[in-house]
C-alpha cells in the first residue's frame, strides 16, 4: 500500500477549513439580534412612548416581545460595555444586560442619568449626571453591582471617563450636549474647572478647536473619541459647518475628517455612522416661529403618520412625522459608514427620511428604513448583500439594537 502523504496532507487542510468555517457559521448563528423601541428625545418633545425590548427571529420573520421597558425619556446604549439603560418619566431605570437580555434590573433613583461615565477596568458601571451649574458638583449612580442605585460624589476627573454612543435626529437627540472648551492647549468639560479635562493628548495643530464657535463630545466609546467641531454660517441663511476631531485610542493618534455629519452620528467600535442632512430653517429659528408647511421636507413623509403616544389626549398626541417637521434638518435619505482605521467610507442610499444604522458588528450593518430591518455586509469597496429581515410595526419605532444570545425555546 503506497501512503500518499501530499494527499493527506491536503486532506487535512480540507478538514480544517470546513471546520473553521462550521465554527464561524454556529457562532453567527449562535447569536440573535434584538431591538429596542422607544423615544429618546424628551427635552424637546415631552411624549411618553412605551419603550420595549423586542428578539428578531429571522427565520420567520417576526419580531418576539422579549419585555416592556416602561415609558422612555432617556435610553442610553453601551456595546463594549453590554448594557443599555431605559429611563421613565418617574424615577426608575430599567437596566438590561445585552449577555442576558431576558433578566432586567429595575433600579428606583431621585434622577436620571445625563451620560455614562464608567473607567476602564471597573466591574460597577456607572450613571452621572452634571450638577456644575446649579451646585458645582458631578453625581453618579451605580446601575450594575450589589449597589446598584447608590448615588455617590464623584471627582470631576471622573469625567475622563464619558462614554457616548452618539444620537439620531428626531428620535434621539442630544438630551444634554456634552460640550468641550478649549483652553491653554487643554479640552475642559467646564472652562473654569482645570481637574475636568478630556485627559487625551491634545494634536501639535489645534486650530479647529481654537476656531470653533462650539466643541461638541459626540461620541467616546473604547476605540475613538469623535469631537464635533462646529462652525457658524459665514452668511445670512447659510448652512453651519462641522468638522470632525477623531482620536484612535488604540493607536493614539488623530484625523481631521470632514463628515456630512450633525444632527445625527453613532460610533460602533471603529466605525462611524452618519446621516445625510439639509439644513432647512435658519439658525435660531424656532420651530413655532416659522412656516412649518413651507419647509422642505424629508422624503417618505406618507410612511411616517404613525402616532407615537395613542394613549394620550387627542390633542396631546404626536406623530412620527411632527417630529421631522419640528427639527430644524431635512434628511435625504443617505446612510454614511466611516472606519477611523481601514478608511473606507460607504453610503447606503435609501431615499427615506426616516433611515437609520442601528448596529455595525464586526462586518455586519443592521439598519432600518420605515418600518422595514435590513442587513448588509461590509466588503472592502461598499456595502453588499443587503438582505430584508423584517417588515413590521415595531421596527419603525426601534432606535437601538444588539446581538445576544437566543431565547429559550
Amino acid at each position: 500500500m503506497i501512503f500518499n502523504s501530499h494527499r493527506c496532507v491536503r486532506s487535512a487542510i480540507w478538514i480544517l477549513v470546513f471546520s473553521f468555517i462550521s465554527v464561524l457559521a454556529f457562532g453567527q448563528a449562535s447569536q440573535q439580534l434584538y431591538v429596542v423601541t422607544g423615544l429618546a428625545a424628551t427635552n424637546a418633545f415631552p411624549h411618553s412612548v412605551p419603550s420595549a425590548l423586542f428578539a428578531i427571529d429571522e427565520a420567520t420573520s417576526a419580531a418576539v416581545k422579549v419585555s416592556d421597558l416602561g415609558g422612555s425619556s432617556l435610553i442610553l446604549a453601551d456595546h463594549d460595555r453590554r448594557f443599555i439603560v431605559v429611563g421613565d418619566f418617574g424615577h426608575h431605570l430599567v437596566e438590561v444586560d445585552m449577555n442576558s437580555p431576558t433578566k432586567r434590573l429595575t433600579i428606583e433613583t431621585s434622577f436620571g442619568p445625563q451620560f455614562l461615565c464608567t473607567p476602564s477596568g471597573s466591574t460597577v458601571e456607572e450613571g452621572c449626571i452634571d450638577a456644575i451649574a446649579l451646585e458645582h458638583r458631578l453625581l453618579g449612580i451605580d446601575l450594575t453591582g450589589s449597589g446598584a442605585g447608590a448615588r455617590h460624589e464623584l471627582p470631576f476627573n471622573y469625567l475622563q471617563s464619558i462614554r457616548r454612543e452618539g444620537f439620531w435626529s428626531p428620535i434621539d437627540l442630544v438630551q444634554y450636549p456634552t460640550f468641550l472648551y478649549f483652553r491653554n492647549g487643554k479640552l475642559l468639560f467646564h472652562p473654569n474647572e482645570q481637574t475636568a479635562e478630556l485627559g487625551i493628548p491634545i494634536p501639535l495643530n489645534s486650530e479647529a478647536f481654537a476656531t470653533a464657535a462650539n466643541i461638541l463630545l459626540a461620541v467616546s466609546n473604547d476605540d475613538m473619541v469623535v469631537i464635533d467641531c462646529y462652525r457658524r454660517p459665514t452668511s445670512a441663511g447659510g448652512a453651519e459647518t462641522h468638522i470632525f476631531q477623531i482620536y484612535d485610542k488604540k493607536f493614539k493618534s488623530w484625523q481631521n475628517v470632514n463628515l456630512n455629519a450633525g444632527p445625527s452620528i453613532r460610533g460602533f467600535g471603529p466605525w462611524i455612522a452618519t446621516a445625510s442632512f439639509i439644513r432647512k430653517r435658519p439658525i435660531g429659528l424656532a420651530p413655532h416661529e416659522a412656516d412649518l408647511r413651507a419647509e422642505p421636507e424629508s422624503p417618505g413623509a406618507t410612511f411616517r403618520k404613525r402616532i407615537l403616544n395613542p394613549k394620550a389626549r387627542e390633542q396631546d398626541q404626536a406623530s412620527l412625522d411632527s417630529m421631522f417637521q419640528e427639527v430644524p434638518s431635512q434628511f435625504t435619505g443617505d446612510l454614511h459608514l466611516y472606519n477611523i482605521r481601514s478608511g473606507q467610507n460607504f453610503v447606503i442610499r435609501t431615499g427615506q427620511g426616516d433611515s437609520e444604522i442601528l448596529l455595525v458588528d464586526g462586518n455586519t450593518v443592521y439598519y432600518r428604513v420605515n418600518d422595514t430591518l435590513y442587513r448588509a455586509s461590509l466588503g472592502n469597496s461598499g456595502v453588499e448583500n443587503p438582505v430584508k429581515i423584517l417588515t413590521g410595526d415595531s421596527v419603525q419605532l426601534a432606535h437601538w439594537a444588539f446581538l445576544g444570545p437566543h431565547l429559550p425555546q
